[in-house]
């Protein structure tokens, strides 16, 4: 798969079954095939790639719910993590 090594296309499989971007069989899904034709340079396919992976993975689901809408360095983010 293009320049991926094998580990990293195992890996990449599970990431987009959590953000919910492919069904369990690691199919392409209505939200995968909708992202293929919408505009990425608006915010709305974002937020809804955002959306999803709050829901369905724990890290961005602490995220949305601790600190909520904002930015933070990298430093903030470790002291909020501990």
């Amino acid at each position: 798969m293009g320049h991926l090594g094998v580990r990293q296309v195992q890996v990449l499989a599970v990431w987009l079954k959590t953000v919910g971007l492919v069904d369990r069989q690691g199919e392409a899904n209505e939200l995968n095939r909708w992202l293929r034709v919408a505009d990425l340079d608006t915010p709305l396919p974002w937020e809804f790639l955002w959306a999803e992976a709050a829901v369905r993975w724990p890290t961005a689901s602490w995220f949305v719910r601790e600190l909520g809408i904002g930015s933070w360095t990298t430093m903030e983010l470790e002291e909020k993590l501990c």
